[in-house]
């Protein structure tokens, strides 16, 4: 590479840059015409043709793809193996759709042989659909396509399809599981024929919930029962932690979130894995993920009923644990790209409040209410749930503002509700998240209303405006407001003033709350506010 003082340092800089799209567009052009080679006539030609486009790899797919549509069948049926050659998952769809819609039977086998080499896992439902197509041939080359696959990829579908209702699709699926010589495959048929209805039903519930691996280890044994299928008696699996680029399933990147002490994982078609560490979303060094790998990582481990409220709503929000690693909130959607997925860890140990940044003088007498209401409010990702499992034993979990409690209700019983909550409530916690200005992780800062006598009375009379006052001058009843903690921070030397400061509603006042004297004088520590879960505002494609 040029150094900085040579004249052709520019140019030479501008030509590695340019030089992956040159590469791109000469190799697309190569494939082009290497693909007119398919239609030589000669079987060398158009052998030594495919052997080269295969060795292109994905620079060659989209001229290939184009090959499918070709009216010479030769064409397409060498374009169709060289496709499946390649392992380039992106021409699946293109397949499938000669497989599902093509009028030559021919074309369609080629499909299927390109499908089975390409290994792709949410093909093996559609291609056992083939089952009811008319053509013999086109079943049979199902047959063979599903038994060159990957088994861990086929047994599961195969197993399940035995319980279909078309009796076609249940009769091809019996011929191919025999093709695949499991010992206990003989005692599962006999099993299938003895079977009541509701024990039936029962094992195909058992089938649903059991991973391939563990249907895999059971077909090995001489011999089966219904009893065996049993997901509850399954031997519990020994969870070995391997590195980041040696992950398996999603259970490994679990386990990396809470390696790296992260709080949510992110699965996105089309990016890589992302894990949030202290409030930031951080790219892994993983390849982005297609939509065969996000299925493989996120559907399986859905139940039976949630597979079904999944495929109903396109969306499921479920508590999912992962032995050794810890428990998680999912929530698992559909969009454009395809299935996504995001994963909150939540904490086994509840945090104290000086493990929180809360001032147990204050906070202590507010748990203490017997009766009453207690808000704890803030944006996504503050740490609410974490203070509220602080207070947990002695309050109720709510998350109301002031406003939005009484803006809920029809404005002719406002006034009700202003005179029934003065009554209750016994105080408001509003919170946010600061990033330390050691980088180190994230601060609590937080506003705090305390609902004297005062302020009671501010909420009958509807003077919500007016509590602010009370807030800025009530210390002897430790109320503090957002600016004011804010300030707090800033003077401890938790966080920087540009860090706060957006986040600050009186900016002109705000320097006056920021004492140079306490600035200079304090010494005590601020705690460090744990690594909070926080899920996305939105979501790409949605």
């Amino acid at each position: 590479m040029c150094g900085g003082s040579c004249r052709w340092a520019g140019p030479c800089r501008q030509f590695v840059f340019a030089a992956p799209v040159l590469l791109s567009w000469w190799g697309r052009q190569i494939a082009e015409r290497r693909c007119d080679a398919l239609k030589e006539p000669v079987w060398v030609i158009r052998n030594l043709a495919s052997e080269l486009l295969g060795r292109l790899g994905s620079v060659a797919t989209d001229a290939l793809i184009g090959a499918l549509g070709d009216d010479d069948f030769d064409t397409l049926s060498w374009a169709a193996k060289t496709l499946g050659a390649g392992h380039d998952a992106t021409s699946v769809r293109n397949l499938l759709n000669i497989f599902d819609h093509h009028p030559d039977d021919n074309a369609r086998i080629c499909a299927i042989k390109a499908l089975a080499r390409l290994d792709v896992e949410f093909t093996v439902d559609l291609l056992i659909l083939g089952f009811t197509q008319p053509s013999i041939a086109v079943r049979q080359a199902v047959v063979e396509a599903l038994t060159r696959m990957t088994r861990s990829k086929v047994i599961k579908p195969l197993l399940i399809s035995l319980f279909d209702r078309d009796k076609t699709i249940s009769f091809w699926c019996e011929k191919t599981l025999k093709s695949l010589q499991y010992k206990a495959l003989s005692s599962v048929f006999t099993l299938l024929v003895t079977l009541s209805e509701s024990e039936a039903e029962k094992f195909n519930s058992f089938l649903h919930q059991l991973k391939p691996e563990q249907i895999e280890k059971l077909l090995q044994r001489e011999r089966l029962q219904l009893a065996d299928f049993d997901p509850e008696i399954q031997p519990e699996e020994e969870f070995v932690a391997v590195t980041l680029s040696e992950y398996r399933d999603l259970r490994d990147l679990l386990f990396q979130v809470k390696e790296q002490k992260g709080s949510d994982l992110h699965l996105v078609v089309g990016l890589p894995p992302m894990i949030r560490i202290h409030g930031d979303l951080t790219r892994t060094s993983l390849p982005p993920l297609t939509e065969e790998r996000a299925n493989q990582l996120l559907l399986p481990i859905l139940t039976e009923d949630q597979r079904r409220s999944f495929s109903e709503r396109f969306e499921i929000d479920f508590s999912y644990e992962v032995k050794h690693v810890g428990r998680f909130r999912a929530n698992i959607f559909r969009q454009r790209g395809g299935v996504s997925g995001v994963f909150r860890i939540i904490p086994t140990i509840i945090p104290t409040f000086e493990e929180l940044g809360l001032d147990r003088r204050i906070f202590e007498p507010i748990c203490d209410h017997r009766n009453g209401l207690v808000l704890v409010t803030g944006p996504t990702g503050s740490g609410k749930s974490t203070t509220m499992a602080a207070m947990v034993d002695v309050i109720n979990k709510a998350r109301y503002e002031l406003n939005r409690v009484i803006g809920a209700f029809p404005s002719d019983h406002q006034e009700q509700i202003r005179q029934e909550l003065s009554g209750v409530l016994r105080a408001i916690i509003s919170q946010k998240l600061m990033p330390r200005s050691d980088h180190k992780g994230r601060v609590l800062a937080y506003e705090l209303l305390i609902c004297n006598t005062a302020v009671k009375n501010l909420i009958k009379e509807a003077k919500l405006e007016q509590i602010i006052s009370i807030m800025q001058t009530s210390h002897g009843d430790n109320m503090q407001t957002m600016d004011q903690s804010l300030a707090n921070l800033v003077m401890a030397g938790a966080c920087s003033q540009e860090a706060v400061l957006p986040h600050v509603s009186d900016k002109k006042g705000f320097p006056g709350l920021i004492k140079p004297e306490k600035t200079a004088a304090a010494q005590t520590a601020v705690t460090t506010r744990p690594s909070i879960p926080q899920r996305p505002v939105t979501r790409p494609g949605r």
